[in-house]
């Protein structure tokens, strides 16, 4: 596996080209990646922030209707 991910990062030259290579290795082995907390917490965030937007815009339209 090394060596050819080596052969393909020498025709690319991106940061994401080789982070696509990578992971394109990773699920060909049929490896896993384990989750990333960080990143769950901030789509946790995310979402919430989300939801909070859209009440405060419901209820601006509800009083802009009312």
């Amino acid at each position: 596996m090394g060596q050819s991910i080596g052969r393909e990062a020498a025709a690319k030259d991106g940061p994401a080209d080789l982070i696509d290579i990578a992971l394109e290795k990773v699920v060909e082995a049929g490896l896993e990646l384990p989750g990333c907390r960080p990143a769950q917490e901030a789509l946790a965030n995310a979402a919430a922030m989300t939801a909070e937007v859209r009440r405060t815009l419901e209820d601006l339209d509800e009083e802009a209707s009312g």
